[in-house]
């Protein structure tokens, strides 16, 4: 039944993937102007980071560079998303920050869970005095 289920949600996948490219395609938000969650979470991330900004730093330069970041991470989740596997980040970390996740392929391509995942890409990792 897993085998599937999971059969079916990656032809899914990848038909709305399809079906969304051009609205989602490479560019990420392809009106330039980002979406009200978007505006939201860029001010959200501009309150909780101003304590350790710089002053002499440009608040329009900063929003702007965070609003690269998040197309930069609308067009990968739309990537990940649109491909016929499944992938799963790995934040976890004993004693340690977890600066980047892991990137696991958790579902092939033919729809099998992979046991161990596959490692895409490793985390990264500070350590942290607890």
């Amino acid at each position: 039944m897993l085998t599937a289920h999971s059969a079916l949600f990656s032809k899914w996948k990848t038909i709305t993937g399809a079906l969304l490219q051009s609205r989602y395609g490479r560019q990420g938000h392809t009106s330039g102007v980002p979406s009200q969650g978007v505006s939201k979470a860029i001010s959200a991330l501009n309150s909780a980071l101003a304590p350790f900004i710089q002053g002499s730093l440009d608040g329009g330069q900063r929003s702007k560079n965070l609003e690269l970041i998040f197309g930069r991470a609308e067009g990968l989740a739309f990537l990940l998303f649109s491909q016929p596997s499944s992938f799963h980040f790995d934040f976890t970390g004993q004693r340690t920050l977890v600066v980047f996740p892991a990137l696991l392929q958790v579902i092939n391509e033919q729809a099998q869970v992979l046991s161990p995942p596959r490692v895409l890409w490793e985390k990264e990792a500070a350590d942290v005095n607890i």
